[in-house]
């Protein structure tokens, strides 16, 4: 059971052997421990460090988010980084040819799913198109290292299919939200910013998975590493980027143009994001409708003949560290569920009759905007601190008797140190 905190003013504490939501003084929810699987806490609430001390005694994944629904962070326990012989193996994996056939492997699931889908949608598929590779030719690429060239060369092979996808799915989404090419930076345009929020929870989802089967997440194949991208992330969550895809094809029908606000930044075009109510509607349906779906897949020890969505995900990236620490280059072929096994019905979302509906949202080109000044928002101070020297934070302590809101979570500029009680030790 996941638990969300995304109104203002909640708090989350523990009484006996449950989680309890509070609002107001009154209590929302009471779940037991061994019931709860993930919290998820927004800004403008408060979390007593009892609870993320019994959550991480549990295993219950704990995820902090802006306003906007992008996660930020989570907690995870130490013994998730015990394991330093998987990473060792991924460094020697990096520039080998182990890491070739990785970086291959990752490319052809994720143009195999697309292509699944374009049929499942009867579109063009890949076949039809003879500007780009077969993912024979790309089987073929042979090499005793993944240079920097090779994997610029794999790159702009996935860009060129990308091109052809989306060329064909944005004609399928509403007339109002439809776009002609793909932003993921500054986008200005409803259906990116749509996109770009959906791949955000995704990323959170592999992250996840990639902590706990020890792998390092800043170290990819496919991807180059850059000062704060988790390539590895960005490798391994390409598969899925096409059931994101199909969601919200059914998604977007029960959209409306009020569902969006108008933000304006400085010196920049306004942009349009969902509202506060529907971007949590949108991750809540998001985690039931898919991560939370039963597909008819078994698991990598061969138990029982279903699982969720979310642990094939946990499977496929728990099978890329095996494949990293086995002594050959081999990388074992992964069943991806078929598209005709994820039912998705939708209705649509009940409007906040206190909020006024925007205005009509009207199609705009995508201009690409020149960079302002640090503008006063947590985004900004985001980006700020990446530039930060991060040996040179302080780590703020906090005892069982404290507790402390999002926005000084947000803010502390160190590693935060959960004191246990049965040490007896107080701020």
């Amino acid at each position: 059971m996941k638990l969300v905190l995304a109104d203002f003013g909640q708090a989350l504490t523990v009484s006996k052997d449950s989680f309890v939501v509070r609002e107001k003084g009154k209590t929302l929810s009471q779940t037991p421990f061994y019931k709860t699987n993930e919290i998820v806490v927004s800004s403008k609430n408060a979390v007593s460090v009892d609870s993320l001390l019994w959550a991480s005694l549990y295993n219950v994944d704990v995820v902090f988010c802006l306003h906007n629904g992008k996660p930020l962070c989570f907690l995870h326990s130490i013994k998730d980084s015990g394991n330093v012989k998987t990473r060792l193996n991924q460094l020697r994996a990096y520039d080998s040819k182990k890491g070739l056939e990785i970086a291959k492997s990752v490319l052809i699931q994720k143009i195999g799913n697309e292509n699944n889908l374009l049929k499942h949608l009867d579109l063009k598929p890949y076949e039809q198109n003879r500007r780009v590779p077969k993912p024979s030719e790309i089987a073929r690429i042979e090499a005793e290292k993944l240079s920097t060239n090779l994997r610029l060369k794999l790159t702009h092979i996935e860009e060129n299919f990308s091109v052809w996808f989306y060329a064909q799915i944005f004609p399928l989404f509403p007339k109002w939200l439809r776009i002609s090419n793909r932003m993921k930076r500054n986008a200005t345009d409803p259906l990116n910013n749509l996109l770009n929020l959906s791949f955000e929870i995704l990323m959170w989802k592999v992250m996840k998975a990639t902590v706990k089967s020890k792998l390092e997440p800043y170290l990819g194949f496919l991807h180059s590493e850059a000062w704060g991208k988790p390539s590895l992330v960005c490798d391994l969550m390409e598969p899925f980027r096409p059931y994101i895809i199909h969601f919200l094809l059914d998604y977007s029908k029960t959209l409306d143009p009020q569902d969006f606000k108008r933000t304006y930044f400085k010196n920049k075009l306004p942009r349009y994001f969902l509202t506060h109510e529907m971007t949590w509607n949108l991750i809540e349906t998001l985690n039931k409708q898919l991560f939370e779906a039963s597909i008819p897949l078994q698991r990598n020890r061969k138990i029982g003949f279903r699982m969720q969505f979310e642990t094939f995900i946990d499977e496929y990236v728990s099978s890329i560290a095996k494949t990293i620490n086995a002594p050959s280059n081999e990388v074992a072929e992964h069943q991806f569920p078929d598209f005709a096994h994820l039912h998705i019905s939708l209705q649509k979302a009940p409007q906040n009759p206190k909020e006024p509906p925007s205005r009509n949202i009207k199609p705009q080109k995508q201009i690409k905007t020149p960079t302002t000044k640090q503008e006063e928002t947590l985004e900004s101070l985001l980006e700020d601190s990446k530039s930060e020297d991060p040996t040179a934070r302080a780590p703020m302590h906090v005892c069982v008797e404290c507790r402390f809101s999002m926005e000084d979570a947000l803010h502390c500029s160190g590693w935060m140190v959960f004191l246990p009680m049965f040490y007896g030790a107080k701020c």
